[in-house]
């Protein structure tokens, strides 16, 4: 049994706590907001919600992995900012997000930090 785990779960100490702590966070939420307890059965729901589980997840993490052993944690951080910027760019595809002001500026900083960072650019020295 690997270390710091139970012996009747198998899991880390503290975790399952946790885990119920936010269920019950949750429920308050939904009870104060009045909302009730629902899940759609069609097909389309069901299969959108099986998409994000094995997507999101499941590929999402091993290819975060993959990549982490491939470049590093200190390159695979960098690549971590990108995550927004790529989401912009699919929901601009796919649901017709349009761009603002704003959101083009955090994009060009986003992008101009990385390569900043990526290349190893010095700074410019301070001038006396």
């Amino acid at each position: 049994m690997p270390p710091n785990t139970t012996a009747s779960t198998g899991q880390q100490p503290g975790k399952s706590g946790r885990k119920k702590g936010r269920r019950a966070r949750l429920i308050v939420i939904v009870l104060v907001l009045g909302r009730p307890f629902a899940f759609d059965p069609r097909p389309l729901y069901a299969g959108a919600l099986l998409f994000h589980v094995v997507a999101s997840t499941i590929v999402a993490f091993t290819a975060y992995m993959t990549l982490l052993g491939r470049i590093g944690a200190q390159r695979a951080g960098y690549a971590t900012v990108m995550f927004p910027v790529i989401a912009l760019a699919i929901s601009a595809l796919f649901e017709g997000y349009r761009f603002t002001f704003l959101a083009g500026a955090g994009v060009a900083l986003v992008l101009s930090g990385n390569l900043l960072a990526m290349t190893g650019a010095a700074p410019a020295e301070k001038r006396a």
